[in-house]
């Protein structure tokens, strides 16, 4: 967006060569362009930009309106990953007595031989 706003300037100023060559290095072929075209060019490029951002700024929330989870939600992510666990090694894991580290690194490690899989199958096909 920057980039159009000095655009827009240079044209303000009167130098459309200027701004014809910037386009051009924008990837523009500018090089056969009036010099309205190369002002409304600017002006469309601008107004994309300037609707990218405000799109931007409404699907991405703030950090501080992040909700943080629950402690349900939370209880329920362990829980799944639990099931995995126990699923994936076969085993019954004991929730009360296992170290959170402990449980990090099935996790990891799970998820490790998962994506080693994935690779050596992608590699057989």
């Amino acid at each position: 967006m920057l980039f159009f706003k000095i655009l827009a300037n240079l044209l303000a100023m009167g130098a459309v060569e200027e701004a014809r060559a910037a386009l051009i290095d924008y990837g523009l072929q500018a090089g056969a362009y009036s010099a309205e075209r190369i002002k409304g060019e600017v002006e469309r490029q601008l107004k994309r930009a300037e609707s990218l951002e405000r799109k931007l700024a409404q699907t991405t929330p703030d950090k501080d309106e992040k909700e943080e989870p629950s402690p349900k939600e939370i209880r329920r992510g362990f829980d799944k990953s639990a099931a995995f666990l126990m699923t994936y090694f076969k085993f019954q894991i004991d929730l009360n007595t296992i170290k959170p580290t402990t449980f990090a690194m099935m996790l990891d490690q799970a998820n490790r031989e998962i994506a080693a899989k994935l690779a050596a199958a992608k590699r057989n096909k």
